[in-house]
């Protein structure tokens, strides 16, 4: 076993298909949009994919503003108190970028020893991963599981393509940001693509990215992935699947 883990839950005819091609799908931003905002799913949509908010407390914050005038001067300080406002830093390419997403799980809070008497480094995962995986699969009850056994493997098939980035998705409050988190923005805007509220924070995704460049989803194949990917079932999963 290579961890972290990668499960992805797939219509048994891609999964199969993946194991021949290692076949990602990437989705543009704007879908995940869409089934938030115009089919109310709130579980697989996002109305703010690929942007940061942050939620101001009226209650304890105050802003500043200096106008303009017309040579760019500042005329004044307005002080505003008790403002009803939201911060929206987007990626500035979202409109031609796409993901591909796995779950990712790691053996510091995703997996616990399988106390197998044949083996005394044996692992499954654990209780609340199973019970994510579930909410995850309750969208679409047909899909299966399936599982990338050997992390750097994959990686290896990633780094053979060009203009792909990933990484494991950042999780932030939005009613909690540190002001370093607004300059990391604003510095390598990139790490938008890599953050999610953390009402998402279950779905503990490892993202593929495409930056820039699409116009449409589409497939990307990257080779076979026989070697490192077993199709299960969750039940296999809860049951029966242990990791050496």
């Amino acid at each position: 076993m290579g961890l972290p883990l990668l499960i992805k839950l797939m219509k048994p005819q891609f999964a199969e298909q993946f194991l021949a091609t290692a076949s990602l799908h990437f989705e543009m931003f704007e879908k995940f949009k869409q089934m938030e905002q115009e089919d109310n799913d709130t579980e697989m949509g996002d109305a703010h994919e690929a942007t940061a908010i942050r939620k101001f407390n009226p209650d304890t914050t105050t802003f500043f503003v200096s106008p303009l005038d017309s040579d760019g001067n500042s005329t004044e300080v307005i002080k505003i108190e008790h403002p009803h406002a939201t911060l929206m830093v987007s990626y500035s390419k979202k409109d031609e970028a796409g993901i591909a997403s796995f779950y990712v799980a790691n053996l510091e809070n995703d997996l616990q020893e399988a106390n197998l008497k044949s083996s005394a480094n044996a692992w499954r995962l654990n209780d609340e991963t199973l019970n994510n995986l579930s909410k995850i699969q309750s969208t679409d009850p047909e899909r299966v599981p399936l599982v990338i056994l050997d992390y750097s493997k994959f990686i290896d098939l990633l780094r053979k393509k060009d203009n792909l980035m990933w990484g494991n998705t950042r999780y932030y409050d939005p009613n909690n940001w540190y002001n370093k988190q607004t300059q990391m923005y604003m510095d390598q805007e990139y790490q938008i693509l890599f953050s999610k509220q953390n009402r998402y924070a279950y779905q503990h995704e490892f993202r593929i990215a495409i930056p820039s460049g699409l116009s449409k989803s589409i497939e990307l194949e990257l080779g076979s992935a026989k070697s490192f990917a077993k199709i299960v079932t969750l039940e296999e999963l809860r049951n029966n699947f242990v990791f050496f």
